[in-house]
C-alpha cells in the first residue's frame, strides 16, 4: 500500500527496475522516465519501426536514422524526414529507397537513375560503405532485380587482349599423323 501523500513518481522509483520487454511485448520498458506524450511517442514510433523492418530494405540505413535525425543527405538534395513520412521524396522513389520488393509498375527510367546516383554517392552497395570495397551481392528480390543490373553497367571490366595465340604447329589442319614407334 501507498501513502496518500506520495506521487507516482515515488511509487515507481521504490519499484525494482524492468529491462527488456513489457507485458505486451510490443517494445521495451523504461523505468527510468515518466510517461509522456514524447515517450509514447517515441515507443509508438520503435513499434512502428519494428513492424516496418519486416517489409522495408535498410540498404540506405535510412530507417534507423530516422529516430536521430529529420535531415538526411540523399545524392546532392536534402531529405527531410517527419517520423516515417517523407516530405521531398516521390512515391516511386521511395519504393526503391526503402521497400524492399518494389513494385515496378512504380518507378521510371529517371527513378533508376537517381537511385543508382544514390547508390554510388553513398556506396550503400559496397562491403563495408567503403569506395573501393566489393560489390555486395545476395539473393534477395531487390539486389537480383534492381541494384545488380544498374552497377551491371557502371562496373563491367573491359576485356583486355593479350598474347599471339596459338601457334601455327598446333593449329588443326587435314594433314595425316605420323606415328613414330
Amino acid at each position: 500500500m501507498t501513502k496518500p501523500n506520495m506521487t507516482y513518481a515515488d511509487v515507481t522509483s521504490r519499484q525494482p527496475k524492468q529491462t527488456g520487454i513489457n507485458s505486451e511485448g510490443a517494445y521495451p520498458v523504461n523505468q527510468n522516465k515518466t510517461n509522456t506524450c514524447e515517450n509514447v511517442n517515441n515507443y509508438k514510433l520503435e513499434e512502428m519501426m519494428l513492424q516496418l523492418m519486416t517489409r522495408m530494405d535498410t540498404i540506405l540505413n535510412l530507417l534507423t536514422s530516422l529516430v536521430n535525425s529529420r535531415e538526411q543527405l540523399i545524392a546532392d538534395t536534402k531529405a527531410y524526414f517527419e517520423g516515417l513520412t517523407t516530405t521531398h521524396i516521390i512515391p516511386s522513389l521511395y519504393e526503391l529507397i526503402f521497400k524492399r520488393i518494389s513494385d515496378d509498375a512504380l518507378y521510371t527510367e529517371n527513378d533508376m537513375h537517381k537511385y543508382k546516383s544514390m547508390l554510388l554517392v553513398t556506396n550503400a552497395h559496397k562491403h563495408k560503405y567503403h569506395s573501393q570495397g566489393r560489390l555486395l551481392s545476395n539473393r534477395e528480390y531487390k539486389y537480383k532485380h534492381v541494384i545488380a543490373p544498374l552497377m551491371l553497367n557502371t562496373f563491367k571490366k573491359q576485356k583486355k587482349k593479350s598474347g599471339k595465340g596459338l601457334p601455327h604447329a598446333m593449329t588443326l589442319n587435314d594433314n595425316a599423323i605420323n606415328y613414330v614407334h
